[in-house]
């Protein structure tokens, strides 16, 4: 558990990485529920997403005074998205697409090894945990786009790079938190720019989104806590 907690607490200043071209087919993927998560990520899950929502207020009751603190709001913002962040980096799926996408961006500036490619094959025996299907072809495909890069990246390696990422589904939590930080960007872009009403919109929605997921992974918590009982 320990190393669990410490890989999270790293991540969560990383920004969940996306090859372009690799996220297109996202809302056509099938949807693994979240009760395949273990009971660790969705403790984790429920904790990160209550900080988030905490945040959030803190941005709009800085917004709500008749002065808008800009600076504050800025502030609690920024920390609710590094937040979002290390709950992404929590999802077996989005860090398989992580990994992946960090492999094609080094197969586009024309640095990928062989070798580059057992990383992403490590992540996947913590994706095989929760979702077995597309397992199998994405090993498949991973070991061409290897056979391919001992001599050179080629066109046809980066297909079988973005049909990996198709491969793979997305578990019941992963849309709703890419968009809450999907709103809270709006909201950050926002506040930069001084503008209340299109922040304070932003930070409403991303509030109700926060909320709802939150509230799936508590649920998610007490019944795993009442089948260890």
């Amino acid at each position: 558990m320990r190393s669990f907690w410490t890989g999270l607490a790293a991540a969560g200043m990383a920004a969940l990485v996306i090859a372009p071209g690799m996220a297109g087919a996202k809302q056509e993927q099938d949807i693994i529920a979240m009760s395949a998560m273990s009971q660790d990520v969705k403790e984790y899950t429920f904790k990160t997403g209550s900080e988030i929502a905490a945040n959030i207020e803190t941005a709009q009751k800085a917004m709500a005074t008749t002065t808008n603190d800009f600076h504050v709001a800025l502030i609690a913002v920024d920390k609710a998205i590094v937040l979002v962040n290390s709950v992404q980096q929590a999802s077996p799926t989005e860090s398989f697409r992580q990994k992946l996408g960090d492999l094609f961006h080094r197969h586009r500036v024309k640095k990928a090894k062989s070798t580059d490619v057992i990383p992403v094959e490590g992540v996947l025996n913590d994706v095989k945990q929760v979702n077995a299907a597309g397992v199998e072809n994405v090993n498949t495909k991973l070991e061409r786009v290897k056979g391919k890069l001992e001599s050179v990246s080629t066109p046809e390696s980066e297909a079988e790079l973005i049909d990996a990422s198709d491969d793979i589904g997305y578990l019941e939590i992963d849309l709703p938190v890419q968009q809450t930080k999907t709103l809270l960007m709006e909201a950050h872009a926002a506040i930069q720019n001084q503008d209340a009403a299109n922040a304070n919109a932003a930070l409403s929605d991303a509030l109700n989104h926060t909320k709802k997921w939150t509230a799936s992974a508590h649920i998610g918590v007490v019944e795993g806590g009442e089948e260890t009982n």
